[in-house]
């Protein structure tokens, strides 16, 4: 879990200055489009600007789909926490078997993980 906030954070520092670098690049592209191309390059922003609520509608659903993931993984990451940490316990006693068969009893509880293809669907 740390390891994925981690990154998260790690992602977030190398893509920040996109937001306000990203401003500037589409504001002088289009200032050059405009001097050269006056009709083309106003369709263009219209095109761009068209596409902003449906691009709020994508990362909504992205949005909602990475709610689930992560429900999903926080779930089998705690079973496979109690797991390694009952490990030492169940070495000592020898007695495997019997927890291996609980453990895919538990995972099949928790459902089929799903595929990158289901999560977008």
């Amino acid at each position: 879990m740390m390891s994925t906030d981690t990154a998260k954070v790690d992602l977030f520092c190398g893509y920040m200055h996109f937001i306000w670098s990203g401003m500037e690049q589409v504001a002088v592209a289009i200032a050059l489009l405009n001097r050269t191309l006056v009709p083309p390059a106003l369709a263009g922003l219209g095109v761009v600007i068209i596409m902003i609520p449906f691009q709020g509608m994508v990362i909504r659903h992205l949005q909602q789909l990475r709610k689930a993931t992560v429900k999903y993984t926080d779930r089998r990451v705690k079973l496979m926490n109690e797991i390694l940490q009952g490990i030492r316990v169940i070495k000592v006693y020898a007695c495997e078997q019997p927890h291996a068969h609980s453990v895919a009893v538990m995972l099949s509880r928790l459902g089929p993980r799903p595929t990158c293809g289901q999560l977008f669907v």
